[in-house]
């Protein structure tokens, strides 16, 4: 399976303004569904999250990999900090992974939901995560320390997706 990155055709003006666009790369070694795709905050690498137990992060320029990250089971989201030198991955363990981008390894695995993690994300401070999934729970847990701040109950069904509002004040959830 294979994700790819689009460019827009006018080179001048941002992607986003045109309705033209063409395929820059493709990218093809996961195994299975990807489930989760983002740019690193310089731009130069991106990171893909798959159902084959893989986060790959991956030179944009080349298509190389530079880091095979391996997890027990599924992923389903991840999130790059704002300085781009952690990332956090949730899957079908019901595990928050803080990852090192530099060395590629674990630092952190934050442990509280109780099903699977449909989404992750960094406040924009990079102080605080949030994470939300299959067990009804939104959760913000300290970056530093991994520690969990707050678990909140607020839906009755699957959380699918957190995000904080772009001066982290506020949270925003959807189930």
């Amino acid at each position: 399976l294979f994700f790819a990155v689009y460019q827009s055709i006018f080179k001048k003006q941002p992607l986003v303004t045109q309705n033209l666009v063409t395929s820059a790369a493709t990218f093809r070694e996961h195994k299975a569904q990807l489930w989760a795709v983002q740019f690193h905050p310089g731009g130069e690498l991106i990171a893909s999250g798959s159902v084959d137990s893989t986060v790959k992060i991956w030179r944009r320029d080349s298509g190389t990999i530079v880091h095979n990250l391996k997890h027990p089971i599924g992923v389903t989201t991840l999130s790059y900090n704002p300085n781009g030198t952690s990332l956090a991955t949730g899957g079908y363990d019901a595990v928050v992974r803080i990852w090192n981008t530099g060395s590629g390894t674990v630092e952190k695995e934050l442990k509280g939901h109780s099903g699977t993690v449909w989404s992750v994300v960094f406040s924009p401070d990079g102080k605080t995560i949030a994470s939300c999934g299959e067990d009804k729970t939104v959760k913000l847990w300290n970056a530093e320390t991994g520690s969990l701040v707050k678990s909140i109950d607020a839906h009755a069904l699957n959380v699918w997706k957190v995000r904080f509002t772009p001066d982290g004040e506020r949270l925003v959830s959807s189930s």
